[in-house]
């Protein structure tokens, strides 16, 4: 399969990468600079392995695809300034992708929105279908991304929860791997919310399940375009690290319960994952990297 992957070059796609590869597809990554990190420098002069320096808001080269894994995005900035280019990149760059896609004949698209549901009844988990949303330009951005992708005849929306784990281009602007890099640093981290409960997705779970959507004979994948699936390994409140991370944890008074917790059986149902691994495991893989200073 050929297989294009946008912003290919950034935290979860320097993990798919090599997963994709080593399923002989043949991959095109697509990012606006270089960043050769390790995972990806292995496949350099590779003959399955491209990478293209291009933008997405702009002009995009054709070429013969057969599935897109559209990742690029500008992270969440509520910064009035970064308005523009938020939409800019999330929306209307989504938008130009897909065109560019159904242009180049691809016949699936997975677009990697994120779980920008609004706080929820406790004891409820938010399914797909809800209306209730974070009131952020980068929700908007999504959102409005998403619309495109549903409107098409070839892409579905996987909403991703939090991810935590190493990879070899790290974020640290997400609560847990941010916490564990302290943690891996011996400093101190305060959790003001303890109560506050959020989705959280292991990194190897988000790329399993990219994969096993690929695996997807053609007749199950027409079933699942033009829907959104939540993907989570599990809900958990964020004084959870408390557990993790020992003494270097300080959980704050506030224990009011706040619950983003969602389901995620839809996606589980259609990919036959059975098994969802610990964030946990993920976490302390952080904190043991930072510490041997791979990270």
């Amino acid at each position: 399969m050929n297989i294009v992957v946008t912003g290919g070059a950034g935290y979860l796609g320097q993990r798919l990468i090599p997963h994709l590869i080593a399923d002989r597809n043949s991959v095109t990554v697509i990012d606006n600079e270089i960043k050769f990190c390790t995972a990806l420098m292995a496949f350099q002069g590779d003959d399955c392995f491209e990478y293209v320096v291009g933008d997405i808001t702009k002009k995009l080269p054709e070429m013969c695809i057969d599935a897109v894994i559209h990742l690029a995005a500008l992270w969440p900035n509520n910064d009035p300034k970064y308005k523009e280019a938020v939409m800019n990149v999330n929306a209307s760059g989504t938008k130009r992708v897909l065109e560019w896609a159904e242009k180049c004949k691809a016949k699936r698209f997975i677009f990697a929105s994120d779980c920008v549901y609004a706080q929820a009844p406790e004891d409820t988990l938010i399914d797909e279908d809800s209306t209730h949303f974070l009131d952020t330009q980068y929700a908007t951005s999504k959102l409005k991304a998403e619309e495109y992708v549903l409107s098409s005849k070839i892409g579905l929306v996987l909403r991703l929860a939090e991810i935590v784990g190493p990879s070899p281009l790290m974020r640290y602007d997400t609560f847990y791997n941010s916490s564990a890099r302290s943690i891996g640093k011996r400093q101190e981290v305060f959790v003001k919310y303890p109560g506050v409960i959020y989705p959280v997705l292991h990194i190897s779970d988000a790329v399993d399940n990219i994969i096993r959507l690929l695996h997807l004979g053609d007749e199950s994948w027409q079933q699942m375009i033009g829907k959104i699936y939540n993907v989570a390994s599990c809900n958990l409140p964020m004084g959870i690290i408390a557990e993790w991370g020992d003494a270097l944890v300080r959980l704050g008074s506030d224990d009011v319960v706040r619950n983003f917790a969602i389901k995620w059986d839809k996606i589980t149902r259609k990919t036959c994952a059975s098994y969802y691994q610990n964030p946990e495991e993920a976490f302390n893989d952080v904190i043991n990297a930072v510490r041997m200073g791979m990270l």
